[in-house]
C-alpha cells in the first residue's frame, strides 16, 4: 500500500498544525504547517468514447481510485466523475480506510490513428 495515504489525513475533523507534515505529500503543505482540511486532490481522468445500445456515450475514468462514470457528452462524464470520486473518498474516509495518494503533475494521453499498408491476413489482435 504505498500508494495510499492513510484516511485520518483526510479528516474532515481539524488537526494540530504540522501534526501530519511527514505523511502528507509535499504539495498538500503549506510552509510546515499541515492544512486542517484540504481543499483539492488532483486525480487523473481518463475519458474513452464507447459505443452503446443508443450509439455513444463518453466513459470517464480515474485508474489510480479504480472507478469510473459516463455521460452523454464528455463534459457531463467528467462531471459525473468528479461526483463519483467526491463520494468514494468520502466514503473511504467514513470507513477509516486508506485513499489512493492524488496523482502529481499533468498527464496528456493522445490516441493517433496509424494508416498501414499490410494485408489483413497478417494482422491479427489479442
Amino acid at each position: 500500500m504505498e500508494n495510499k495515504l492513510p484516511c485520518s489525513k483526510l479528516s474532515r475533523y481539524p488537526a494540530k498544525a504540522g501534526k501530519f507534515d511527514s505523511l502528507l505529500p509535499s504539495s498538500l503543505r503549506l510552509g510546515g504547517f499541515s492544512a486542517s482540511r484540504i481543499k483539492a486532490l488532483n486525480y487523473r481522468v481518463i475519458v474513452e468514447k464507447e459505443h452503446s445500445k443508443k450509439g455513444f456515450v463518453y466513459v470517464a475514468y480515474a485508474p489510480t481510485l479504480g472507478i469510473s462514470d459516463f455521460g452523454k457528452t464528455v463534459e457531463q462524464a467528467v462531471d459525473n466523475i468528479e461526483k463519483a470520486i467526491k463520494l468514494y473518498i468520502e466514503t473511504m474516509v467514513e470507513l477509516k480506510k486508506p485513499v489512493s495518494r492524488p496523482d502529481e503533475g499533468e498527464y496528456f494521453v493522445t490516441t493517433r490513428k496509424i494508416e498501414m499498408d499490410l494485408p489483413i491476413k497478417n494482422l491479427a489482435f489479442d
